[in-house]
């Protein structure tokens, strides 16, 4: 899969994005949604299904797991409520 350009350079720089159905690349990734993963610490995240994953190269401390959990709990706090719709995640 090719990597899923969007409209802000800086993102799409930061971020390589691939999905087999780019619309829901596309609808997942919007503006508020680059603003927050912008602000964010650097990890990698990957999505299938209802799993969320963060990777980063090292391992999470134990006092970093909160914030780890706060990252993730902000992403799907953005997921628009149609695509959580579609997903089967609502």
């Amino acid at each position: 899969m090719s990597d899923i350009r969007f409209e802000s350079e800086d993102f799409s720089r930061k971020y390589h994005v691939t999905s087999a159905d780019r619309r829901f690349a596309y609808d997942l990734i919007h503006p508020r949604m680059m603003e927050y993963l912008m602000a964010a610490h650097p990890v990698d995240w990957q999505l299938g299904g209802n799993t969320i994953l963060t990777v980063r190269p090292s391992r999470y401390r134990s006092d970093e797991l909160l914030e780890a959990m706060r990252l993730i709990e902000g992403f799907v706090e953005r997921i628009p409520h149609y695509v959580r719709q579609d997903r089967g995640a609502v």
